[in-house]
C-alpha cells in the first residue's frame, strides 16, 4: 500500500508502509509452545528435529527470497498416500505472490494438486490472497521444504538451483518436512486452504505483525516522524481488522490471532498439535509421519515414526508416540516405543503387541518413564529385539497393527489397536541395514530414546 505523498520543505518523498509478518529463519520443528527471540539481522539456528539441539551451521535453508511456486514431482507417495505431484511454495511471501500463485494455477487448467509451503512469512496482504485463491479452488496446503533433484539441501542459495525453480518446468523433487518452516504470514495463507495438513512433528510459528516503513529518498531534516508514526498506526490497526475478518471467514478459532498479537514481532512461537486442533487449523484425529532414517550424525543409526493421537484426557488434547528401530546383535534390531503418559488418558498398557505379515511381538513389560517438565508429560518407553525380517515383511504390506492392552476388567478394557502406515519403511529400513552393516551396533541410551524426534509427512 502507498501512503500518500508526505510533504516537508517542498521536497516530496514516496514513502511505502509494508504490512507484513515474517520471522528470521527458523525450524519450524522445536518444541511447541517455544517462544523465541531474534534480534539485529542475526539469524538463529533452528531448534533441532527432536526438541532443541543445534543442527549442523552448514544446513541454512532460510527461503530468503521472494517466494517461487513451481510445480514438482517425487516418487510414488511423495506428497502423501497416492499423491506424487504438488505445488512448491518456497521462500518470503512478497508483494506480487498472489498474482504470480493464481497465474500458475491459471496454467495448470483444472488440476487440483497440494500446496506444501516453506515460508518464513512476509507480505500480509499478499498471504491473505493466496489463502482465498486457495479456499476458492478447494485447494490443501502441507508444509515442506521441496528439494529439486540436483540441488545441494546444504546450500540451498545455489544461482542454478533457483534458476531451475523459476524455469516453469516442473522438476523432480523431494519433501523435507524435517527442516522446514511456515511462520508469520505464511501461517495466514496456509489457514486458507480447504484442507490443511500439518506434518507430524512440524510447527507452525506465530508472531504479532507490523509495518514497515522503506523510503525511496531519504528523509529531509524537518520530516513530521510522529506523523509517520501516526500512519503506521492507523494502517497497522486497519490491517489486523482485515486479518480478523479473513480469519473468521475461513472458520479459524480467533484465539490463533490473540495468541499471535501477544509475541512481539521480534519472538515467534510454535504452536502445539493440541493449538492446532483447537484453533481449527488441523483436526485429524490421526497424525503420522513416514518411517524415515534420522540423519543426525550424533546418534546411531535409526529409523523413526511418529505419530499424534487425540486422546481421552479430554477435547482437542494429542498424546504423542513413536517408534525407533536401530542397529541390534546380527540379524536383529533394536526396537523401541513412547509414548506420553497425560493426566486423565486410560492408564498405561500392561501388554503393548505388534503384528504385520502373520507375525508379531510383544515388547518387555519393564518400562522407563521420564519425568514430567514444563514442556511435556512423562513418557513411557519400552523396547524389544526383533528380527530384521520382521519388519522387512511388515514393509510390504499396507499397514501394522499396535495393540494395547490393561489390567482393567470392564468394558474399555479391550485391547486399544491402531494401524501404522508403511510409507516410507521398505526406503528407511533398508538404509538402516546398509549403515547397521557398516558400524559396530552402539547402545541406545534411555535418554536419546525419550526426545521426540520430527516427523515426515501428514497422512
Amino acid at each position: 500500500m502507498m501512503a500518500p505523498f508526505l510533504r516537508a520543505s517542498a521536497v516530496s518523498i514516496a514513502v511505502l508502509l509494508a504490512w507484513t509478518a515474517a520471522a528470521a529463519a527458523q525450524s519450524s520443528a522445536g518444541q511447541p509452545g517455544d517462544v523465541r527471540t531474534w534480534r539485529g539481522k542475526e539469524s538463529p539456528s533452528p531448534p533441532r528435529r527432536n526438541g532443541g539441539a543445534k543442527p549442523a551451521a552448514s544446513r541454512d535453508n532460510n527461503p530468503s527470497r521472494p517466494i517461487v511456486f513451481y510445480l514438482a514431482k517425487g516418487e510414488p507417495d511423495a506428497c502423501g498416500p497416492s499423491c506424487s505431484e504438488w505445488i512448491a511454495a518456497d521462500g518470503v511471501i512478497d508483494a506480487g505472490s498472489g498474482q504470480r500463485f493464481r497465474a500458475l494455477l491459471d496454467r495448470l487448467g483444472g488440476r487440483r494438486l497440494p500446496v506444501f509451503f516453506h515460508s518464513p512469512g512476509g507480505s500480509v496482504v499478499d498471504a491473505i490472497e493466496i489463502g482465498q485463491i486457495m479456499r476458492q479452488r478447494r485447494m490443501t496446503a502441507s508444509v515442506g521444504w521441496t528439494i529439486p533433484q540436483g540441488c545441494d539441501p546444504e546450500r540451498p542459495a545455489q544461482a542454478a538451483c533457483n534458476a531451475a525453480k523459476r524455469s516453469g518446468r516442473e522438476l523432480a523433487a523431494r519433501i523435507d518436512p524435517t527442516r522446514t518452516q511456515c511462520n508469520s504470514a505464511c501461517v495466514y495463507a496456509f489457514v486458507g486452504a480447504a484442507e490443511r495438513q500439518v506434518p507430524a512433528g512440524v510447527r507452525l510459528g506465530v508472531h504479532s505483525s507490523r509495518i514497515v516503513l522503506r523510503l525511496r529518498t531519504a528523509l529531509p531534516p524537518g520530516i513530521d516522524r510522529g506523523l509517520l508514526r501516526r500512519i503506521a498506526e492507523e494502517k497497522l490497526q486497519s490491517g489486523n481488522a482485515r486479518l480478523a475478518r479473513y480469519i473468521e471467514a475461513m472458520g479459524i478459532d480467533k484465539e490463533l490471532l490473540d495468541t499471535a498479537w501477544r509475541v512481539p514481532f521480534d519472538h515467534v512461537r510454535l504452536l502445539t498439535r493440541d493449538e492446532l486442533a483447537r484453533f481449527a487449523i488441523d483436526t485429524r484425529a490421526v497424525v503420522e509421519s513416514e518411517w524415515t532414517m534420522d540423519d543426525r550424525p550424533s546418534v546411531p543409526p535409526a529409523v523413526l515414526k511418529l505419530r499424534f493421537e487425540a486422546s481421552e484426557a479430554g477435547p482437542k488434547a494429542y498424546r504423542m508416540s513413536f517408534i525407533r528401530l536401530g542397529c541390534g546383535d546380527r540379524d536383529e534390531l533394536k526396537v523401541a516405543y513412547a509414548q506420553e503418559q497425560l493426566a486423565g488418558a486410560l492408564p498405561a498398557a500392561r501388554a503393548i503387541k505388534i503384528s504385520a505379515g502373520g507375525g508379531d511381538f510383544v515388547f518387555s513389560p519393564d518400562a522407563d518413564r521420564t519425568r514430567a517438565t514444563a514442556e511435556r508429560p512423562p513418557i513411557e518407553v519400552r523396547r524389544a529385539s526383533v528380527p530384521v525380517d520382521f519388519f522387512t515383511t511388515a514393509a510390504a504390506g499396507e499397514s501394522i497393527e499396535l495393540a494395547e492392552s490393561s489390567d482393567r476388567q470392564d468394558a474399555e478394557s479391550r485391547p486399544r489397536v491402531a494401524k501404522l502406515s508403511t510409507i516410507g519403511l521398505a526406503r528407511a529400513l533398508g538404509t538402516l541395514v546398509e549403515r547397521c552393516a557398516a558400524t559396530a551396533a552402539v547402545p541406545v541410551r534411555a535418554f536419546e530414546l525419550m526426545s521426540r524426534p520430527s516427523g515426515r509427512r501428514a497422512e
